[in-house]
């Protein structure tokens, strides 16, 4: 299991300290750490393949780590903002809308990675730069880079590979890149603030959290327009939180979204384009994580940025309990091959809670505390040499 410390937050993390540490996910005792560069943030597993990416919040490289080896192997260099000026306002824009911020660093601030179906490619997404850059997984070379709208932050692929949707941040649209060409095709205004774009398990619609206006925006595939928007309920409970909106689909196709300042699960039916209803959680509500086989499926496992516990929630019939952990500002779930043992990662306080699923719903076994912030603690394992990981544990993108 690979845990990254100080890797939550760009403006608390330090450029000294962090490492990636390798764990027994048994004892959850330390068996290597591998220093990385500063102010990491996702650790990315290549699935079919030895490597997993680390992204970045500033600079302008992302690290490749051989599983195997448990060693960083090379890094990509990505396109460098060329303007230094537009990138410190691009940082400050998204330190401002997402955790409060400091000084500015230049470089392309690859924050986050989507791939497409086959892993064969992944995508960076150049926050600072405003722009995303394809990678070829195998040779670990950029392949192509497209400029879209200001700060994006997170992208999806089609399902034919053919198209990347991405999400602008600092702006009010969503880019459609040719992937192919690697050539920005279209921009769809959806509103201001969109974060997290996913497509409907159908494939015909996106739907787009919009962190400023607290709402789903929902994009037809076929016309590149916007079908519609459903404003999100809940009163705001924490404002002093970033107005962050994730979100994931549940297995009868809803669309769940943390709605964090009012600290509950919004649930959205995209064929109507309507809210049906909305599940209390605690402060940050962030993400729903649905295990799909073994013993505990159906269930969901919602993290609360903010707090010391996690909502489990039966996706049929919505009932609720809180599980408290051992350490505050859950953030990841992941999950082993067959489904029966969980990990939750704790961002504050820094740790990660181990928890049994064979019950039906999970138990916590075990905690520790390997180092500070981390954002996720991964499970992985080898098949043949070639990294395999529980759907659920790559979350909603």
């Amino acid at each position: 299991m690979y845990y990254l410390t100080n890797a939550s937050g760009a403006s608390s993390v330090t450029t000294k300290t962090a490492r990636l540490l390798v764990l027994d996910p048994d004892t959850l005792e330390v068996r290597r750490t591998v220093r990385v560069g500063a102010r990491p943030h996702h650790f990315y597993p290549v699935v079919g393949s030895r490597d997993a990416y680390i992204s970045h919040f500033v600079g302008h490289v992302i690290e490749v780590v051989d599983v195997i080896e448990n060693r960083i192997v090379t890094r990509i260099e990505l396109p460098v903002a060329r303007d230094r000026r537009a990138a410190t306002q691009a940082y400050i824009h998204r330190q401002h809308l997402l955790n409060g911020g400091d000084h500015a660093h230049a470089g392309g601030g690859p924050v986050h990675l989507v791939f497409s179906p086959d892993f064969a490619a992944a995508f960076s997404m150049n926050s600072l730069s405003g722009s995303v850059s394809k990678i070829d997984t195998r040779t670990h070379t950029v392949t192509g880079t497209a400029r879209v709208g200001s700060v994006p932050y997170f992208g999806a692929a089609n399902a034919a590979g053919t198209l990347l949707f991405v999400a602008n941040l600092g702006g009010d649209t969503v880019s459609v890149v040719d992937v192919a060409t690697m050539r920005t095709i279209h921009e769809v205004r959806v509103g201001a603030g969109p974060m997290v774009p996913l497509l409907t398990p159908d494939q015909r619609t996106i739907a787009v959290t919009l962190t400023a206006a607290r709402a789903v925006a929902f994009i037809d595939v076929d016309t590149l327009s916007v079908r519609g928007t459903v404003q999100l309920s809940g009163q705001v409970r924490y404002p002093d939180i970033p107005p962050r909106m994730v979100a994931s689909f549940d297995p009868s196709g809803r669309l769940w979204v943390g709605n964090e300042r009012a600290g509950v699960f919004n649930i959205v039916d995209p064929t109507t384009m309507s809210e049906v209803a909305t599940i209390p959680a605690a402060e940050g509500a962030d993400q729903m994580f649905f295990v799909h086989d073994g013993p505990a499926a159906g269930v969901g496992i919602g993290t609360n940025r903010y707090a010391d516990s996690v909502s489990v929630i039966d996706a049929a019939s919505l009932d609720v309990t809180t599980l408290d952990v051992g350490g505050t500002g859950t953030h990841w779930v992941s999950l082993d091959a067959a489904g029966s043992t969980g990990y939750i990662s704790e961002r504050v306080t820094g740790g990660v809670t181990k928890v049994d699923l064979r019950t039906g719903s999970p138990v916590v076994v075990a905690h520790a505390n390997p180092g500070p912030a981390p954002d996720q603690a991964m499970y992985l394992w080898l098949d043949h040499d070639r990294i395999e990981v529980n759907p659920t544990s790559l979350g909603f993108g």
